[in-house]
């Protein structure tokens, strides 16, 4: 799956994700996935529903697993122009900042359009302050323009309260730590 081969129609949208899941071996099967995530509140409460997300922590992992809405995979409601680009941004988002967020698979519940399922680590804080934003986007070599970060060959946007944590760490610091950001590579 491109992302040239954008579908003209949310069924085609359908069929192109599922084709992608099917290829790629991230089938999950919609029983197990909600006995094991949706189902099973005390091992997995539901932490938040959002724009994109519905989000679970896994207490057995100390991951939380994130399924996108079904009317929103793969058609640029995730912050993306399509599939591609979202999972791009999730790649890009792993390499800028360390983070650990894994493709899980790709599930039809009720025969809905089929939703992304990503995990990534719990991080226990709070919400970052747009000062200590700025200064981690900063440090990294970032500026901010119109919004988004930018650092001459990567753009980040959402970068708000909401998606970024603060943690304190065992020497007393505090370090931030981005969890659903935006990013994508700027065009030559």
């Amino acid at each position: 799956m491109r992302g040239d081969d954008r579908p003209a129609s949310p069924d085609a949208a359908a069929a192109q994700l599922q084709a992608f899941a099917e290829e790629s071996g991230f089938v999950l099967a919609p029983e197990t996935f909600r006995r094991t995530v949706v189902g099973s509140h005390k091992e997995r409460p539901e932490l938040a529903s959002g724009s994109e997300h519905t989000v679970w922590f896994d207490n057995a992992t100390k991951r939380v697993i994130k399924l996108t809405h079904p009317d929103l995979a793969g058609d640029g409601s995730v912050g993306q122009s399509d599939l591609i680009g979202y999972l791009k941004s999730l790649d890009l988002q792993n390499q800028l900042f360390q983070d650990d967020i894994r493709l899980e698979g790709i599930v039809s519940l009720d025969g809905q359009f089929p939703q992304v399922v990503i995990s990534q680590p719990f991080v226990k804080g709070w919400e970052a302050t747009a000062p200590e934003i700025s200064m981690f986007m900063e440090q990294r070599g970032f500026r901010s323009k119109d919004g988004a970060w930018h650092n001459g060959t990567v753009t980040v946007s959402d970068a708000v309260r909401h998606n970024v944590m603060a943690a304190d760490t065992r020497d007393g610091s505090v370090t931030v730590v981005p969890f659903d950001l935006q990013v994508s590579e700027l065009s030559s």
